[in-house]
């Protein structure tokens, strides 16, 4: 049975919850990418997958009921701030959720460096919930999850790519007011596989283990867009540009083939609120006194107006112009282009491993001036701040 086409599926794992026959299983394909596999001896043919899932619906989950209005945030709380990926919006949209007895639902890292969803309703155990983790989160039973906390009368904040809201939605089958849905605006994703080959070549490079890793590391001189690699007593930062990982995934040579075309790279929205990096944000608001990025946060209906005002004492916030905050960035308007050579680097990665995507990434000639430029700046920086995580190191 075709649930909804390869290249249509975003891997949201909504027909695995939704089979009653548990007859669906999430298999990887040869480039690691995770698709549903059907059991026939287990399928009754009812259709409800294929009936449900985001893939086949086209506009059934846009939430816009009012003209979307953009906003330039940042959080006051400088710790919280310099936790978040770009201006700590989400952090006091969690904390909120928390202090109202609710559940906070994201995106976390496990002990192994795999990303998935989880519910969180201690405050303390927030933190695991942000930043940008650049690899496709599993829902697994999320989605069940969800719904067992709204019909215990909770209230949930659920935060995810456009396509994973969506699924939530279609998983759920009706409005639940006590549910809130917070989109990011997404570049598209790369899959578990390829990253823990790229954690495993590092490895091998430095001969020690990775503890901890994080892609939206700030830094002051450096902005807030720097992978941080903690190996065993060592600190390893690198800007996006120079991180080959990061920058295959920009330019979309590892991601998902269903990123190419998303149907949710606009500015009409699943979310009752959009959160991404404002880019560009200094023309218009020379106010905000920061180096580390501001959020852009849209308010896309009623129930997304209510929660902004819920936190808006928490953050600085301005209204700015929305065609201009769209035109600053493309995931607003457009898909990640496809690259003409996507194929041919999966493809090189599964025959040679990452050794093969590093050496293209080298021979892309736009990011090695960027990288001179940097190198020794990072390397000065890493240095100090290593001496003050390890003072007894060797």
């Amino acid at each position: 049975m075709i649930i909804a086409p390869k290249e249509k599926c975003t891997g949201c794992e909504l027909c695995v919850n939704v089979c009653a026959q548990k007859a669906i299983q999430m298999r990887e394909d040869q480039y690691g990418f995770l698709y549903p596999e059907v059991d026939n001896s287990r399928c009754v043919q009812c259709g409800l997958c294929s009936k449900k899932c985001p893939a086949n619906l086209v506009n059934q989950f846009r939430v816009n009921d009012i003209e979307p209005k953009a906003y330039a945030v940042i959080n006051h709380n400088k710790k919280k701030y310099m936790q978040g990926s770009s201006g700590g919006f989400f952090s006091a949209l969690a904390e909120w959720c928390v202090s109202q007895n609710g559940v906070v639902f994201g995106a976390a890292w496990d002990d192994a460096l795999n990303v998935a969803h989880i519910g969180v309703e201690d405050g303390n155990k927030l933190l695991q919930l942000y930043k940008s983790k650049y690899v496709q989160s599993r829902i697994n039973h999320v989605y069940k999850e969800v719904r067992d906390k709204l019909i215990e009368g909770k209230i949930v904040l659920f935060s995810g790519t456009p396509c994973q809201v969506a699924a939530l939605k279609s998983y759920l089958g009706k409005k639940y007011d006590k549910l809130y849905c917070v989109d990011v605006v997404c570049h598209g994703v790369p899959n578990n596989k390829i990253f823990h080959s790229y954690l495993d070549y590092i490895e091998r490079l430095k001969h020690k283990k990775i503890e901890k890793y994080e892609f939206r590391g700030k830094v002051e001189l450096l902005g807030n867009y720097n992978s941080i690699v903690y190996l065993k007593k060592s600190i390893r930062i690198v800007p996006w540009q120079c991180d080959p990982y990061v920058y295959l995934f920009m330019h979309g040579y590892i991601n998902r083939e269903s990123c190419f075309s998303c149907k949710y790279a606009c500015k009409n929205r699943v979310g009752d609120i959009t959160l991404s990096d404002y880019w560009g944000y200094k023309e218009r608001h020379a106010s905000f006194d920061v180096r580390c990025g501001i959020s852009l946060v849209l308010v896309n209906t009623e129930k997304g107006s209510q929660l902004f005002e819920h936190v808006q004492d928490a953050v600085q916030c301005e209204e700015t112009d929305l065609q201009y905050a769209i035109e600053q960035n493309a995931q607003l308007k457009q898909p990640t282009i496809r690259p003409a050579e996507r194929n041919k680097l999966l493809e090189g990665w599964r025959k040679q491993g990452f050794s093969y995507l590093y050496q293209e990434f080298l021979n892309r000639s736009d990011r090695r001036y960027k990288y001179w430029l940097k190198v020794l700046l990072v390397k000065s920086y890493s240095n100090i701040l290593h001496k003050r995580l390890f003072p007894r190191s060797e």
